[in-house]
């Protein structure tokens, strides 16, 4: 009987063809159909956001923006703030605080259901939704009463964000697909089989399959009926023992590393980042993450919370570009030599005192 993958082991492979017989004659599309039959299988779409690449990639773009330095600084501003921003925006594509004035100016955290008005932003209102201890909360509110930053927005819908995760097609689909397979080969048993002599028990035989299961880097024994005994020269019998357990090709490695390094680079991180490097080829990737992913998106997040907040707001990443001071000093030397004035390659370097 074939063995079939449902989350209860009392349904029956006829069951669950029952069930996707009656959803056809309910009206269900083929489409649907089949997608559902595939993930009874364990063939349907994996998910790009569950996989170790982007959540490294939501955290380090995360991490990078609470290393902002808020100018003016702004209690309501925190670096827990800024971290939830940069991940919401690396999963979702969209990030949204309802903004709260009573004693003091708050900023908490929310999802948007829906965003409704005409095509000026002003007559936009946002439909939130809250997770509280006490459960789920929703408002209505103007857009100037919410931070709603949105990255990567379909053409036309300014009003809503695309997760970069969404935008990695079926690069995000390879890699999940890939790291679903290497788990699966990852938790293949392991153990040895120890070859015994013809005339064994058949009970040794019978275990076979429940001992392979069980063994935990263990001995399973089975009957040969070569013989697994062999007398050496001393009369003494030896036996052959054969290994068994996980045996990733280093193709499945390689194409891991590669689509995880397509969907980094769909976040605006340099693959080798994660997967490590020479310090050059370090340093070079650091600099571009910095200059082609933070900035970039904390002038997006900075820009929103100036419109928001009514007051001008800017985010300096200087810290996080003191790692990159070497290089930095290199290239406005280099400016230097070739005729720069030094005020001019000092800024251009970013290294104005």
């Amino acid at each position: 009987m074939r063995v079939w993958p449902f989350s209860s082991s009392k349904r029956s492979e006829a069951d669950f063809r029952l069930a996707l017989e009656e959803a056809r004659m309910a009206g269900y599309t083929d489409a649907v159909y089949e997608r559902i039959l595939a993930t009874a299988q364990g063939e349907g779409e994996k998910d790009v956001a569950q996989t170790s690449a982007a959540e490294f990639g939501v955290r380090y773009m995360g991490a990078a923006l609470a290393m902002a330095t808020v100018d003016p600084p702004l209690p309501v501003i925190t670096p827990s703030v800024l971290f939830g921003i940069g991940r919401s925006l690396m999963c979702t594509g969209e990030s949204a605080w309802l903004i709260e004035v009573d004693d003091e100016l708050r900023l908490t955290e929310a999802t948007v259901k829906k965003v409704r008005g005409g095509h000026r932003t002003d007559t936009w209102r946002l439909a939130l939704e809250i997770d509280t201890p006490n459960g789920l909360m929703t408002e209505e509110v103007p857009a100037l009463s919410a931070v709603h930053v949105r990255i990567n927005p379909a053409v036309g819908r300014p009003w809503t964000g695309q997760s970069p995760l969404a935008l990695a097609g079926y690069s995000g689909s390879m890699l999940a697909n890939i790291d679903t397979r290497l788990r699966d080969e990852a938790n293949t048993p392991v153990g040895s089989f120890l070859s015994l002599p013809d005339g064994v028990s058949s009970d040794v035989v019978q275990g076979v399959a429940s001992d392979y299961r069980k063994s935990k880097g263990g001995l399973v024994t089975i009957e040969r009926s070569a013989g697994g005994w062999h007398a050496n020269p001393n009369g003494v019998g030896t036996a052959n023992l054969v290994r068994f357990g996980p045996n990733i090709p280093a193709t499945s490695l390689q194409a891991h590393k590669e689509a995880a390094t397509e969907v980094l680079g769909v976040m605006g991180i340099p693959g080798i980042l994660m997967h490590g490097g020479g310090g050059s080829e370090m340093r070079e990737a650091y600099r571009q993450f910095l200059t082609m992913g933070v900035q970039p998106l904390g002038a997006v997040v900075q820009q929103e919370l100036s419109h928001k907040l009514d007051m001008p707001i800017g985010l300096n990443f200087s810290r996080l570009a003191a790692a990159d001071t070497a290089n930095r000093a290199r290239a406005m030397a280099s400016m230097v030599a070739a005729g720069m004035p030094m005020d001019q390659a000092q800024e251009l370097a970013d290294l104005m005192p």
